[in-house]
């Protein structure tokens, strides 16, 4: 998750994750990223094209996705308990 948000954000949240680990507590990352309706055309173009594709489509498909996991505001990490 680390280089899925801004580069400034990124002590922060290192520092967050190492704490609550060290307190045997699994992370859950929280990030969003806003995009203009020209980012937004221009994603669902790409999703409906790799969609559309006959071979690896699950991959294309995937690849279009996780490009929008990029450059993100990092909001908060929360501590969860797992218990076996």
């Amino acid at each position: 998750m680390e280089q899925k948000i801004k580069v400034a954000a990124r002590p922060s949240l290192k520092e967050s994750c190492e704490s609550l680990a060290m307190e045997g507590l699994r992370t859950l990352v929280f990030a969003q990223k806003v995009l203009s309706d020209q980012q937004v055309d221009k994603f669902m173009a790409a999703l409906s094209k790799a969609e559309q594709r006959l071979k690896n489509r699950d991959a294309h498909v995937a690849r279009v996705q996780s490009s929008l996991e990029e450059d993100m505001d990092y909001l908060g990490v929360t501590g969860v308990e797992d218990k076996l």
